[in-house]
């Protein structure tokens, strides 16, 4: 990551040891001496953030402090002279010392799970500023003047958040959050007295958002994997042997499928054949036949009935 008026000085976020690609933040519009990059991480990779420094880097003559933050809390500082700037170019901070009972330890940078509850008290204490710090890794760099040597034999304070009230996290899709790794032997570190000159604000400021691939993606920040080209539309040179003995199966189990849908056709035709024969032989036929109407008789003269004429004479 660089910034817009300070040439000379890149700052990088690395995993196991390999810069990690960065995604922009839509959300920020890149200062002067301030920049915000998304950056995807990995549950349980160690991580350290590079500092590196060119010729035309503006405050090359200047003693430098260079310190990082994780998740807003103080992290490790250390202190470059104009030399050690030009002479190492790169400078990484991966972890921090302390000293306990006559030994030296380190505790490296890691990714962790991010566990969440849902309770409203916590909530309520966690303030909005260090609530906005969760899910990042804050670069400075400051202006100095180194002094003498100082004895210092610090303790680690350091501490993750362990768990976050789901409120805090404002709608972020987050995962993930920052510790330190077991500690582990190392050599002394050496300290300084410093004086700030130019004042403690920074010439440079440099956030990392971390995030999981799926946080990203929750967020907008890169697309969704696609889904996946189904095996039988696909190039038969590009399956592997085992895709290729999974298309096969797949094909021998669809021409079951279609052999057993005709026979089982076939069987209820065969059946509703026999069935309209035995309909048309069971005696029920109507016969419709046809009888002549009858003549009217006449009346007899003896029938009993008389008959009276009534036309005139």
């Amino acid at each position: 990551m660089q910034l817009i008026q300070l040439p000379g000085l890149e700052v990088n976020l690395c995993c196991e040891g390999k810069t990690l690609p960065e995604y922009d933040d839509e959300s920020f519009t890149p200062q002067a001496n301030k920049n915000t990059k998304y950056v995807e991480v990995v549950n349980g990779a160690t991580f350290s953030v590079e500092f590196r420094f060119l010729p035309n880097f503006p405050y090359i003559t200047e003693d430098t402090q260079i310190q990082v933050k994780l998740d807003g809390k103080f992290g490790r500082a250390n202190l470059l002279s104009p030399s050690q700037m030009v002479a190492y170019r790169s400078n990484q901070i991966d972890s921090i010392p302390s000293y306990n009972k006559g030994s030296w330890t380190k505790q490296m940078f890691k990714f962790a799970d991010l566990s969440t509850d849902d309770h409203a008290v916590k909530a309520s204490q966690m303030n909005v500023k260090k609530a906005l710090a969760l899910g990042t890794v804050t670069a400075e760099v400051i202006c100095v003047k180194v002094g003498a040597p100082a004895h210092c034999q610090p303790a680690n304070t350091f501490a993750s958040e362990g768990k976050i009230p789901e409120k805090a996290l404002k709608g972020r899709a987050m995962s993930i959050q920052a510790e330190l790794s077991k500690a582990v032997a190392c050599e002394a570190a050496t300290y300084a007295d410093v004086t700030y000159p130019y004042g403690h604000d920074p010439i440079a400021t440099f956030t990392f958002k971390y995030r999981s691939r799926r946080d990203l993606q929750i967020e907008g920040i890169i697309p969704r994997s696609p889904s996946p080209v189904p095996l039988e539309d696909r190039d038969p040179d590009s399956l592997s042997a085992e895709e290729a003995r999974e298309l096969v199966r797949r094909l021998r189990a669809q021409r079951e499928d279609l052999v057993r849908v005709k026979r089982e056709g076939a069987k209820r035709q065969r059946s509703a054949t026999v069935t309209e024969n035995h309909d048309d032989d069971d005696g029920d036929d109507v016969t419709i036949s046809e009888t002549r109407s009858r003549k009217r008789s006449r009346p007899s003269a003896d029938s009993g009935v008389e008959l009276v004429d009534l036309t005139g004479d």
